[in-house]
């Protein structure tokens, strides 16, 4: 022997990998590095992490103000847009937009009927009517009603007409006529017809619903 001492390091390498130590994670040796810095040194580095922090959230934070001021910008014009086009409505216009609430363009009579049957059934199951009667008709109207709208849908308006009988205490009759009203999928009450029975103290409701759509030329539905 010659006397020399080998490395630890080729030591380690000669010893088999499962029999190696575990090398410390990026994470544990950024900690031990740490805390072999002086006090001073600890104070440099916590003084610049908060300050990078600052940084970060400030960018991040401006970044989202001015996506959130574009946004306002956006909307405060077109509601001055809306506002100068409502000045310029006839009265007459503007009541009626009132009255009658937002329109929407009719669609296709089979995709409407539908949509007329589910709704007068939520509204049933929601005030609580497990039985009424629902007989639905249609009948074509003149081509000058809506002729565009129907044109486009290749075909000529309609309306569907339901007639809605049921029996119920005077104020679920009221609630579900109101619900009615203001379904979407209701264009108009055309007529209303209550009976009250002093016996039983309950209302029979026959209510006529209107529901205009597009019906294709030829009446194939």
């Amino acid at each position: 022997m010659n006397g020399s001492t080998t490395p630890a390091s080729s030591t380690e390498s000669a010893l088999p990998a499962a029999a190696r130590p575990p090398r410390p994670s990026r994470s544990q040796q950024a900690v031990d590095w740490f805390a072999t810095l002086p006090r001073v040194g600890k104070w440099i580095v916590l003084a610049g992490a908060l300050a990078l922090a600052i940084f970060l959230v400030k960018n991040l934070m401006g970044v989202r103000a001015d996506d959130m001021n574009e946004r306002a910008d956006r909307n405060e014009a077109l509601l001055e847009a809306a506002v100068k086009r409502a000045d310029s409505l006839p009265t007459s216009v503007a009541e009626r937009a009132v009255a009658f609430g937002p329109n929407s363009v009719p669609g296709r009579e089979s995709a409407s009927k539908e949509k007329f049957a589910n709704a007068v059934a939520s509204i049933m199951g929601k005030r609580g009517v497990s039985t009424y009667g629902f007989d639905v008709r249609s009948n074509s109207l003149s081509g000058d009603v809506l002729p565009k709208v129907a044109s486009e849908l290749n075909g000529v308006m309609a309306r569907t007409i339901a007639e809605v009988k049921f029996e119920a205490t005077a104020e679920t009759v009221n609630h579900i006529i109101s619900d009615l009203d203001r379904s979407p999928e209701i264009d108009a009450i055309s007529d209303v017809r209550l009976t009250y029975s002093s016996k039983t103290r309950r209302v029979s409701a026959a209510v006529t619903l209107e529901r205009w759509g597009v019906v294709p030329r030829g009446g194939a539905s």
